[in-house]
């Protein structure tokens, strides 16, 4: 004989994004305390999980816009990871140009998702993709309307025995 268990969802899951939200959240729950009941740690999954921040094309018009950022930061308009990386987007019009700098034992990947960039003197298509090391500065021209992601993290991450 089958049994099938039923537990419905709290008030507050009103739409099927919601609902896929708590289902999600209470497998990560199972994946990390063990424990696909514990409410607290469900719940925060949850909330964490309905964050979403919208970035229009006009807010990143020819500036790098961070959409994700470190833990550590205290950036309000971001989403937040527990890493050291920063990405950001871009929505360079043709002749525009932005200016990154990166830190001392920093590196970066430049994805261009549509358009054509240069960068140092390289061109830069849609879907080409760079790994940028020992620069200090990065300048990124568009040749043509272009939409770009930059993600920003650390040479090497330690580990921990």
């Amino acid at each position: 004989m089958m049994v099938i268990q039923v537990s419905m969802p709290p008030k507050n899951i009103k739409t099927v994004r919601d609902l896929i939200y708590w289902e999600y959240s209470k497998l990560i729950a199972g994946s990390a305390v063990k424990d696909r009941k514990n409410y607290g740690f469900v719940m925060h999954t949850f909330e964490r999980l309905k964050e979403q921040k919208k970035f229009t094309k006009e807010e990143r018009v020819n500036k790098l816009v961070p959409v994700v950022t470190s833990g550590n930061t205290k950036d309000g308009n971001t989403l937040h990871i527990h890493q050291d990386a920063n990405f950001y987007l871009s929505t360079l019009t043709a002749g525009g140009q932005i200016e990154h700098k990166l830190s001392n034992e920093r590196k970066a990947y430049m994805f261009v998702i549509d358009g054509e960039i240069k960068l140092k003197n390289n061109k830069m298509l849609t879907r080409d993709a760079a790994m940028i090391e020992n620069e200090n500065e990065l300048t990124i021209k568009a040749e043509k309307s272009t939409e770009i992601i930059l993600i920003d993290l650390p040479e090497k991450y330690s580990v921990n025995t």
